[in-house]
């Protein structure tokens, strides 16, 4: 249930939340005040119903796939043959594994057999369309101190308020 509220805001005010929803939810200023409001208010996100099926989780996968190529082109990066998951090695021979998100999934999950096939943690957070992708660099030791254990040990995992938390600075990739 949701219930509408007006009020009246400054066009500075404005002018930040739209800046807000452009980066943080699918450029609606409902989705972004509810997202400052539960902040700022420390009121959990509201659970998701349903989970993921077995199509679901397939399009989860092409669309990480796919994503993890485009970004890799944007960096100038390479698929190393022979690798599992989407491991890529940059111009300087940096090896780097390239995760993404989309929409409400906030989270990146990374298969601790990974571990030590990268350097860097590339962990793209895309709006709900796909077509806006807020890339953070991690280093691999700082993914690992800060990830969590998942699903009984199968995944570590970061979510991107804690990527966030860590004060690193996004780059910006437009698809079209």
């Amino acid at each position: 249930m949701s219930t509408i509220v007006t009020c009246r805001l400054g066009d500075e005010v404005l002018a930040g939340l739209d800046r807000f929803a452009a980066r943080y939810t699918n450029g609606s200023r409902s989705a972004a005040l509810e997202r400052l409001a539960r902040q700022q208010l420390a009121i959990p996100a509201q659970s998701r119903t349903g989970g993921q099926d077995r199509a679901s989780g397939a399009a989860a996968a092409a669309f990480g796939k796919e994503a993890a190529a485009f970004l890799a082109g944007q960096l100038g990066a390479t698929r190393i043959v022979g690798e599992p998951a989407n491991i890529y090695c940059l111009p300087d021979g940096t090896r780097v594994l390239i995760k993404s998100a989309r929409g409400l999934g906030d989270r990146i999950n990374v298969l601790p057999g990974l571990l030590g096939r990268f350097h860097y943690l590339h962990a793209g957070f895309w709006d709900r369309q796909g077509g806006v992708c807020d890339l953070f660099e991690l280093p691999a030791d700082l993914f690992i101190r800060h990830a969590r254990r998942t699903s009984q040990g199968k995944y570590l995992q970061i979510d991107r308020g804690m990527v966030e938390g860590l004060q690193l600075v996004a780059r910006v990739y437009r698809r079209g």
